[in-house]
């Protein structure tokens, strides 16, 4: 429902009209909750359903289960002694051990820093010395890049001291460096070693912890472009971001019985707020094609099953089709009469046509806005940058 602030035509968003205001209902209100207890709420309604599906690596958990790979992670975190405030970094596509971590440092209120699978070692330290990345969780590769070596790279220091006793010179603030790999690295510690280090100990101390979480606690930091100057680190709030997926999910009309294509990088808060947190939000399903988004292979043989399909584009910003002014890559791929120019407009114009959508957006939630685009002035829920 939109409220028009003086009689006009109306019709998905207002028609026929000049008015500048609209005003969006203030229901369902925001709720004040934390990321563990949301997760918690939807296992106990969901436990047996499927949660989540990654489809390259062959693994399908159910509710039940990610809660608790959740909590053997946290309370291995715990024991490497990372604690409510610490900056946890994640440098990896779209992997099971990244949504893991995503839950994990949300369910013991450490602060996950999401860093860009493309930065190279210039931003990578960057990022790391800028947050004061405590730890580090990371792939070994990525496409053409070593991240191992990168490390190496700019801790030398890696090479001869205990995994969690690193001293690095250029990133005084990260102690540990976790892989995800099976083979043993001098001075880092396997992501399979810190899930097996939970123990009884650890995980009673999680509920315990989780009392002394607030939902206005900072959860994320993302950073930015830096397209007029270095990248900044938003920061982001449980409550921020819990609020955000439940208007997305309201919005596209998502229940438990549904499955979520999540092909979108989760560094990005396209991935893993309107992709993992909307799923949590309603009971539906997390279905991750792979690593990176290969939308021909998808297309030709999907993991899943549904009654309904969602459809995603390859691009770094989720507003295709709200009209902000974004330059999306790769678009000549994307599908049918999409050609490969880069003006936000044009490309609406044929996103349009070839998914024949007649309405394209209304007014919900809490989105940004620029010249030129609806913007909308909600509730403050959102923290300073880092």
């Amino acid at each position: 429902m939109v409220e028009v602030e003086s009689g006009s035509e109306q019709s998905g968003f207002v028609s026929g009209s000049n008015l500048a205001h609209v005003k969006g209902t203030a229901e369902p209100a925001l709720e004040d909750i934390t990321i563990s207890s949301f997760l918690a709420r939807t296992v106990s309604r969901h436990g047996n359903r499927d949660a989540c599906i990654f489809s390259e690596f062959g693994e399908r958990w159910t509710w039940d289960q990610l809660a608790q790979k959740v909590d053997q992670l946290s309370a291995g975190l715990l024991a490497l002694g990372i604690y409510k405030g610490d900056r946890v970094g994640i440098w990896a596509p779209n992997r099971p051990e990244w949504v893991l971590t995503q839950f994990a440092t949300a369910r013991i209120g450490a602060i996950l820093v999401n860093i860009n699978p493309a930065y190279r070692r210039t931003e990578l330290e960057y990022a790391l010395a800028k947050s004061g990345a405590k730890a580090l969780i990371t792939a070994e590769t990525f496409k053409t890049s070593n991240y191992l070596e990168m490390l190496q790279d700019l801790a030398p220091e890696l090479t001869s001291c205990r995994p969690g006793q690193l001293a690095a010179a250029r990133l005084p603030s990260l102690k540990s460096v976790i892989h995800m790999g099976n083979d043993e690295v001098d001075g880092m510690f396997r992501f399979k070693d810190i899930v097996m280090q939970d123990n009884a100990g650890q995980r009673a101390r999680l509920d315990a912890i989780g009392r002394m979480l607030s939902a206005v606690d900072a959860i994320n930091l993302q950073f930015t472009s830096g397209t007029t100057g270095s990248p900044k680190a938003a920061t982001l709030t449980h409550r921020n971001v819990v609020n955000n997926a439940r208007f997305v999910a309201n919005s596209m009309r998502l229940n438990h019985k549904d499955r979520l294509c999540i092909p979108v990088p989760l560094y990005h808060c396209f991935g893993m707020v309107l992709g993992n947190l909307t799923c949590v939000s309603t009971g539906s399903t997390m279905v991750f094609p792979g690593e990176v988004w290969r939308m021909l292979k998808a297309q030709q043989s999907p993991p899943w099953k549904t009654s309904r399909s969602q459809v995603s584009l390859p691009g770094p910003c989720p507003g295709m089709a709200t009209g902000m002014p974004v330059s999306f890559l790769n678009l000549a791929s994307a599908g049918p009469g999409i050609s490969s120019r880069r003006r936000s407009i044009s490309f609406q114009q044929d996103f349009l046509l070839w998914v024949s959508t007649k309405v394209i957006g209304s007014v919900y939630g809490h989105p940004t806005g620029q010249n030129g685009c609806l913007l909308n002035l909600p509730q403050r829920v959102s923290a300073p940058y880092w």
